[in-house]
C-alpha cells in the first residue's frame, strides 16, 4: 500500500470517528461523561395533565376549566361509588373534603386497599352559606340574629305570616342539593347536622335520635320534593325558598343576600391522585384558578362531619326523603 492510500485511509476512519462522536454524545445525547462547569443538566420532564384521567365535580367545573386541564365532569356520588368499588382506579379527582376519605371506608368494607394518603391535598376552602330573596333573608335574620342552624331550622316549615313576612309569601322553605349524589348538598346538610347536635363528630345515633331527627324532618320538608337546582330556581326568581350553598357557588349582587350560619362551616377543596403521582403544575393551576373563583387558599377546612360522619348524614338522609 503506498502512502498517499493509507493517507486517505486514515482520513476516512478519523471522519466516521467524528461522525459517531457528533451523533452519540450530541445529538443523542448519551454521554455518560460527568457535566462540566455551565452545563445543563438533562432533565425528565412532568407527565403532562392530558395523560391522567381527571374528574371533577360540577361544582369544580369552572376551576378545571381555568385550569387549563383536559377533564371531564360527574356527579360527585358517581365518581365516590366507581373509586369506592374498582380495584386499581386511576384518576386525578377533583372535589370536595371529605369525599376521598369517604371513599376509603367503602373500599375498606369492600377488601380494597386504602387509596395513597400521600398523593391528595386540600387547595382552598370556601363556606357553608344559605341564600335567599333579600326580603325573606331580612325576616330571616330578624328571628334568627345569630343565624344559628338549630334556629333555621326551627323556623322551616311555619308561614313566613308568624315571622313577620307577608301572608302571599306562604311557607319557609329550605333547600339544596341532593347529598347523595351532589358535593355541595351533602357539606350543606353536613353542617347544618353538625350545628343542630353541637359538635362535628357525628355517629348514626347522633342523627337517629327523635329530636334531631325531628328537626331535620322539620328543615328537609321541602327537599321531598326535589328540584333540579334549588339555588338558580332562587337567582332567577322562579321560586323563592332558602337555599344552603358553597359561597362560590352564589354570585354577588342581585336580589338575593347571602350569609353565613353559625357555626361557620367551610369546606375544602381537594385534589387526589389514586394511582401515580399528582402533576405539580396541575396543583399549581388548580391552586390559581380557584383563588380566581372565590375559594380561600389561606383558610382550612372547618366545622364539617368526618367521613363517618357524612356517611350518617347521608343514610338519615336516605331513609327520611327517598
Amino acid at each position: 500500500m503506498n502512502g498517499k492510500r493509507l493517507l486517505a485511509l486514515l482520513a476516512a476512519a478519523a471522519m466516521i470517528a467524528g461522525a459517531w462522536f457528533v451523533r452519540t454524545r450530541v445529538i443523542d445525547g448519551k454521554s455518560t461523561d460527568a457535566a462540566t462547569p455551565g452545563s445543563t443538566p438533562s432533565v425528565t420532564s412532568e407527565p403532562s395533565n392530558a395523560s391522567v384521567a381527571i374528574i371533577c365535580i360540577p361544582e369544580l367545573q369552572e376551576v378545571c376549566r381555568l385550569s387549563g386541564a383536559v377533564y371531564s365532569v360527574q356527579a360527585a356520588g358517581q365518581t365516590l361509588a366507581q373509586i369506592g368499588s374498582q380495584p386499581n382506579p386511576d384518576v386525578v379527582w377533583v372535589t370536595t373534603s371529605p369525599l376521598p376519605e369517604m371513599a376509603d371506608l367503602l373500599r375498606n368494607r369492600a377488601g380494597l386497599p386504602p387509596l395513597q394518603t400521600g398523593e391528595r391535598k386540600v387547595l382552598a376552602s370556601t363556606s357553608i352559606v344559605v341564600t335567599a330573596p333579600t326580603e325573606r333573608a331580612a325576616i330571616l335574620k330578624s328571628v334568627c340574629p345569630d343565624l344559628a342552624w338549630t334556629c333555621i331550622g326551627d323556623k322551616t316549615s311555619r308561614p313566613w305570616k308568624e315571622l313577620g313576612g307577608q301572608t302571599g309569601w306562604q311557607d319557609v322553605t329550605f333547600r339544596h342539593l341532593d347529598p347523595l349524589t351532589s358535593a355541595s348538598g351533602l357539606s350543606v346538610l353536613g353542617a347544618a347536622l353538625a350545628g343542630r347536635v353541637g359538635r362535628t363528630d357525628l355517629s348514626t345515633s347522633d342523627v337517629n335520635s327523635g329530636e334531631v331527627s325531628n328537626w331535620v324532618n322539620q328543615l328537609e320538608n321541602a327537599n321531598k320534593q326535589l328540584s333540579s337546582d334549588p339555588l338558580t330556581s332562587v337567582l332567577v326568581g322562579t321560586r323563592f325558598d332558602i337555599v344552603g350553598a358553597l359561597a362560590t357557588q352564589v354570585p354577588s349582587g342581585g336580589r338575593v343576600s347571602t350569609f353565613e350560619p353559625t357555626p361557620v362551616a367551610r369546606v375544602g377543596a381537594t385534589v387526589i391522585a389514586t394511582a401515580g403521582k399528582l402533576p405539580a403544575s396541575l396543583v399549581a393551576n388548580l391552586t390559581s384558578a380557584l383563588g380566581k373563583n372565590g375559594w380561600s387558599p389561606a383558610v382550612a377546612p372547618v366545622g364539617l362531619p368526618d367521613a363517618t360522619g357524612m356517611e350518617a348524614v347521608q343514610k338519615h338522609w336516605q331513609e327520611m326523603i327517598r
